[in-house]
């Protein structure tokens, strides 16, 4: 009983001290307000905000919704590591992502460490109010805007703007880049065509059936281009990369050029310079390209000189303009040309300096057969494959035919039997060639296409199999 009665006092003195204080505070802003001019008033109140800043340890940085660019990059950045660290999140998927992105919800504190460094983030939200106009009769309507708040220790100020924050917006756009979809355009005289194709071949530099030695070459090279920004700018070169892909039909330059767009995560420009008229369509093409993007000029060994307007159009002046333009309106671009034959491209293309790398598709052999068999069949040994690889070596068969007789049948023996009694029958054709005689029979038959093998539309059929009509052929992995 006794405990109970100081328990109320106290209760009763702590009300009593409360309404004091809040009455003094009262009386001392009225004072202030009343006796006070207000440049002095407000220079009173920021200095209390100074000296509460001065005592304050944190520094708070809001990136506001109405600042696009850095605000969905940090969106971006924090949906890519919140995942493994907070209990609650916000899901959703985009039209052109390839993933359920996850998001911070509302007030939930989430934090992040850099460099050692420590730093705290809050999504929030407020409700702003803009005049609209019904009927000529102005009305408040709220607006719901979005900020992340930032919050750092004030030491560490610079980190969080000079590092920080650029680390923030490089990151998003390489998480960005990773998960759309990639685009193919064509042109149709000097505009690209809209919407464009989404690159959906299947093929990567891990199913492409091609000599070893030289696909670890171009993943190498690729990957060192991929990280050379800085390099590249340090030199006052421009971040671009070419490379001339040459072999005959089949061999696997267009899966080859969808491999490398994937691992570059590029889009790709399949550029047909016979519907260029004239020069100014080159410029307009180039400048409708994006930063992140891949031309690719096919069978450059059959370019003749367009009949048009301007009787200067040349591949040199072509080549010429195209290193100007990218040295002045992009960055990460890569040129890819293909020909059937290296001896029938123009020269100015072989001139040092201009392509980067030359890779010649050839024939298949052991090791791309190899992956063919993996591919089709999923199988390493078989007591054919002996036989195969040494036909390999004497009869010139493309990936593309290979493959095509993978195709045959799902029963690993029959399709395997299927290819011997090809390649012995190719064998016999090239024999019979080579000793001048007009062999003609099965052998020589004219092959069509299986599961798609054939070309649709004007060019790259290999790359596409997704068409703004509807579903095309599906192509297999040569």
């Amino acid at each position: 009983m006794e405990s109970q009665t100081k328990a109320n006092a106290t209760s009763r003195s702590f009300l009593t001290i409360a309404s004091s204080v809040a009455a003094s505070a009262m009386i001392a802003r009225t004072f202030v307000s009343t006796f006070f001019p207000r440049q002095l008033q407000t220079r009173i109140s920021s200095s209390l905000l100074t000296l509460r800043s001065a005592l304050s340890t944190d520094q708070t940085i809001l990136i506001l919704e109405s600042e696009p660019h850095l605000f969905l990059a940090c969106k971006t950045y924090l949906s890519s590591i919140i995942s493994s660290c907070t209990s609650k999140f916000k899901a959703t998927k985009h039209r052109d992502a390839t993933t359920i992105t996850l998001s911070l919800v509302n007030e939930q504190e989430f934090l992040d460490v850099f460099n050692g460094i420590e730093f705290r983030w809050r999504l929030l939200s407020r409700n702003n109010f803009h005049t609209v106009y019904f009927d000529g009769q102005p009305k408040r309507v709220p607006q719901k805007i979005q900020f992340f708040e930032l919050c750092f220790h004030k030491n560490h100020k610079n980190t969080a703007l000079n590092s920080y924050l650029r680390y923030i917006l490089d990151e998003s756009e390489r998480i960005r880049a990773a998960d759309r979809s990639l685009k193919i355009y064509t042109n149709k005289g000097c505009y690209w065509l809209l919407p464009p194709e989404e690159l959906l071949h299947p093929a990567t530099f891990e199913t492409l059936a091609m000599d070893s030695e030289l696909k670890q070459r171009i993943v190498e090279d690729l990957s060192r281009f991929s990280k050379s920004k800085e390099w590249y700018k340090e030199k006052g070169k421009p971040w671009t990369r070419s490379y001339l892909l040459y072999g005959p039909s089949g061999t696997g330059k267009s899966s080859m050029i969808a491999a490398m767009a994937k691992f570059l995560r590029l889009d790709i420009y399949d550029l047909n310079i016979k519907e260029l008229q004239w020069n100014s369509g080159i410029k307009l093409l180039l400048l409708g390209m994006s930063s992140r993007s891949m031309l690719v000029v096919e069978d450059i060994d059959c370019f003749r000189k367009p009949s048009g307007k301007d009787g200067d159009f040349s591949l040199s002046w072509f080549l010429g303009f195209v290193d100007w333009m990218w040295a002045s309106t992009g960055e990460d671009r890569v040129l890819v040309f293909t020909a059937k034959k290296k001896d029938r491209v123009d020269s100015v293309l072989l001139q040092p300096g201009r392509v980067d790398m030359c890779l010649p598709m050839g024939y298949c052999r052991a090791s791309g057969f190899k992956i063919l068999a993996w591919n089709h069949h999923e199988i390493n040994e078989h007591w054919r494959f002996r036989e195969i690889e040494g036909l390999l070596e004497e009869v010139k068969v493309t990936p593309a035919e290979v493959g095509e007789e993978l195709m045959r049948s799902e029963d690993v023996d029959v399709a395997l039997d299927s290819l011997v009694q090809f390649l012995h029958r190719k064998g016999t054709v090239e024999s019979g060639v080579e000793n001048g005689g007009g062999f003609s029979g099965e052998g020589n038959r004219q092959r069509t296409p299986s599961m798609g093998g054939g070309r649709g539309g004007r060019s790259f059929g290999g790359l596409r199999y997704g068409r703004r009509g509807g579903r095309g052929n599906i192509v297999p992995q040569y």
